[in-house]
Formats: structure tokens, C-alpha cells, sequence
């Protein structure tokens, strides 16, 4: 006889609780990785925000919050961003990658 067993409403909060979080830490992680390559890469190319934001017809207070990790960077971003950054988009993710792990190996350490 197959028996179905229901969890404990109180079980399933906690564990929506703590998947809400994990969700939120990985977030965090993975917008200061991105903040942190985008900067790195922006400094390397020897390119000021401005002339980034103007390249980008965006305002600089968007590459500013980009390169502070409270905006993401996505997929659109990086395919405009790494011709002016001297790369191709798959380099800029492989960075980014290579970036999130160490922060990763960091926050568990």
C-alpha cells in the first residue's frame, strides 16, 4: 500500500524561507562578481565611465550602479559591453564565471 505523507505546513515555510534566501545570497554573489569584472575590465580598457555610459547610450549613474553590483548586468549588457572592452562576450561570462567562483569558495570558507 503506497502512503502518501504530507509535510508539516510549518516544515514547508522554513524550507521556502531558507530557498528565499539561498536564492537572495546567490543573487548578491552573483551581481558583485559581475560588478567587480565589468570594473576590473573597465580599468584594464582604460575607459572612463563616461565615455563606457556614452558608447552604451546610457547614463553613467547606470554604469556607476553596475560597477556597485545594484544593477544587473545582463546578457544584453555584456554583448555591448565586451566589444568595447576589448573581448568577446564569451570571455567577459568566462571572467564573470571565474569570478563568481572564487567569491563562492570565499562566502564558504
Amino acid at each position: 500500500m503506497n502512503e502518501i505523507f504530507l509535510k508539516p505546513p510549518i516544515f514547508m515555510l522554513l524550507r521556502s524561507i531558507h530557498l528565499t534566501l539561498f536564492i537572495m545570497h546567490s543573487d548578491a554573489i552573483l551581481k558583485q562578481a559581475a560588478a567587480t569584472i565589468l570594473r576590473r575590465l573597465r580599468i584594464s580598457a582604460k575607459l572612463k565611465r563616461e565615455a563606457l555610459a556614452a558608447s552604451l547610450n546610457i547614463s553613467k549613474s547606470a554604469i556607476d550602479k553596475m560597477e556597485q553590483g545594484v544593477y544587473h548586468i545582463k546578457l544584453t549588457d555584456i554583448i555591448r559591453l565586451a566589444p568595447l572592452l576589448n573581448m568577446s562576450a564569451t570571455e567577459f561570462v568566462a571572467q564573470i564565471e571565474a569570478e563568481l567562483e572564487k567569491l563562492l569558495h570565499h562566502n564558504i570558507d
